[in-house]
């Protein structure tokens, strides 16, 4: 019998799986995974023997070295216990009757995700996709929550090369599926946009397969080739373009096409319009994803720091524009990272158009956008910063730390802008 057989023998018998030893309990099966700093192995036979109903997979190595312990019959050996963790989600997928959607895009992945949250866990059992845990780990991750009476998995997919989103959805098996946005992303693999539209789109082909409803913003040029497809949904920029009731507390262009989205999904799923329009009007972005505040001494901080690529950098231009112009404006942008041969047109690009907001001061951070100020000779009289990387950013922008005025960070997750925006909280 092959190991996926013997998984899925296994699984017909448990109600869930777990690599989380501290939720290993009851008729379940706890995975062992070893990592760098961690082995799962250490917990099995103190969880055995606490718990008659649980079985273990694990490691062939641990496996002989405990063949003749009294929990012996209770373990199940594999070669390897990551590939056993795919092949376990995959047979806990196929098991459960939730609904699956699954969430992808070049940009506004989690933030999507986190809307659909926001709306729809009060209503709906539902599994989610915790932060960006959305490729090889988080995934399967994501499905060790599922339960008998899950009736709602909602799962960020995230690709980095071509493959990975056939890899992923082979596990998923998406009922419904949506696509953010399609843009410059992970192009040092996926080359050009072209391509990761073809790999995102994936996501959409595999859904129409299984007989479910796609969902992608109009507005995108590349997803909208989409909307003469059968049950395939495009959304407005806006919620209350849907419905007129459908306000939010959001501003970002970005945060409201996602919440566009999202409140679209509910509205298929059968929610009424009053309860969408409650949750929408209290939103919440995930964190470094386009927060905002206004700190104790009065500076407007707008957090989007967690990521960035064109698009959304440019995205973030458009919201700025929306500002009050007399307000100074103080731009800290980190590298965009992993954009390919055309990385540097891309920085020079995304410079000259910061120099066009006419900001008070600019912080460049990393090498990219340090070698794209080398090429631009500016006529604006703008203070600009250029640094390798944020601790020694924080270090320069000392000064800034009591000037008035909006702070826009925005970088990618590399550069780890947050250090610099501990100066501002």
């Amino acid at each position: 019998m092959t190991q996926q057989k013997v998984l899925a023998d296994l699984v017909s018998r448990m109600e869930f799986f777990t690599s989380d030893s501290r939720k290993a309990k009851g008729p379940c099966i706890f995975l062992a995974l070893k990592g760098e700093t961690f082995d799962g192995h250490s917990f099995v036979k103190d969880l055995l023997e606490k718990d008659a109903q649980l079985r273990a997979v694990v490691g062939l190595d641990f496996y002989n070295s405990h063949s003749s312990f009294d929990f012996a019959k209770r373990l199940i050996p594999v070669n390897d216990t990551h590939v056993a963790h795919r092949e376990l989600a995959l047979e806990f997928r196929k098991k459960s009757k939730a609904l699956v959607i699954a969430v992808g895009g070049s940009a506004g992945k989690t933030s999507t995700k986190e809307f659909l949250r926001q709306i729809l866990s009060p209503h709906f059992r539902m599994v989610v996709t915790e932060k960006s845990q959305n490729g090889e780990l988080g995934i399967p991750k994501t499905l060790e929550g599922l339960r008998p009476d899950t009736q709602i998995a909602l799962i960020e997919v995230g690709i980095d090369r071509p493959d990975d989103m056939e890899r992923h959805l082979s596990i998923v098996q998406p009922d419904l599926g949506v696509l953010t946005s399609i843009g410059e992303e992970h192009l040092e693999q996926l080359k050009d946009v072209d391509t990761v539209f073809r790999e995102e789109s994936k996501l959409f082909e595999r859904t129409w397969e299984r007989g479910g409803t796609c969902f992608a913003p109009k507005a995108d040029s590349y997803l909208a080739r989409h909307g003469s497809k059968p049950r395939t949904l495009l959304t407005p920029e806006n919620p209350i373009d849907i419905n007129a009731s459908w306000k939010t507390n959001l501003h970002h262009p970005l945060a409201l096409r996602n919440a566009a989205l999202a409140a679209k999904v509910a509205d298929f799923l059968g929610l009424s319009g009053d309860k969408i329009a409650t949750a929408l009007s209290h939103l919440e972005l995930p964190e470094g994803r386009g927060r905002f505040w206004t700190n104790a001494k009065g500076q407007l901080i707008i957090a989007d720091h967690y990521n960035s690529n064109p698009a959304s950098l440019r995205a973030g231009y458009l919201y700025l524009k929306t500002l009050d112009p007399k307000d100074a404006l103080y731009l800290i942008l980190g590298d965009m990272l992993e954009l390919g041969p055309n990385s540097g047109a891309y920085h020079k690009d995304l410079l000259l158009e910061a120099l066009d907001l006419t900001p008070q001061g600019i912080c460049l951070v990393g090498p990219q956008f340090a070698a794209a100020l080398s090429e631009i000779r500016s006529e604006n009289e703008v203070e600009v910063i250029s640094v390798p990387t944020s601790l020694e950013a924080k270090q320069r922008l000392l000064s800034w730390k009591d000037k008035q005025g909006n702070f826009f960070f925005k970088g990618s997750r590399g550069m780890r802008l947050e250090n610099v925006l501990e100066l501002f909280s």
